[in-house]
């Protein structure tokens, strides 16, 4: 295609979920919206720092949502094993906290 330009095509596998996108955030706001702004744009996200994640683990694990807490941190790693379910439902409850 004539009209593609070779920086936007390196992005595809991005936006089509073939690859994660990463997000640096420390804060519990800012993981939210990192995760919104996922959920939004179909985007697979690994969130970078994640300081003040443990401040969600309660919420996910009374929807069923599994994590690792590492620390001061939360851990998300999503697994092949994972389906995209699992994914949609741990979005899903972390948005609900916004």
């Amino acid at each position: 295609n004539p009209t593609t330009h070779i920086r936007y095509e390196a992005m595809v596998p991005y936006v089509t979920g073939q690859k994660p996108v990463f997000f640096r955030a420390q804060t519990y706001k800012a993981i939210l919206q990192a995760l919104k702004f996922a959920e939004v744009f179909k985007l697979r996200p690994v969130i970078l720092g994640g300081g003040e994640a443990w401040k969600l683990a309660d919420r996910l694990a009374e929807k069923n949502v599994f994590v690792s807490i590492r620390g001061s941190a939360m851990r998300v790693s999503p697994h092949l094993y994972n389906s995209e379910e699992d994914i949609m439902r741990l979005i899903k409850v972390l948005a609900e906290t916004m």
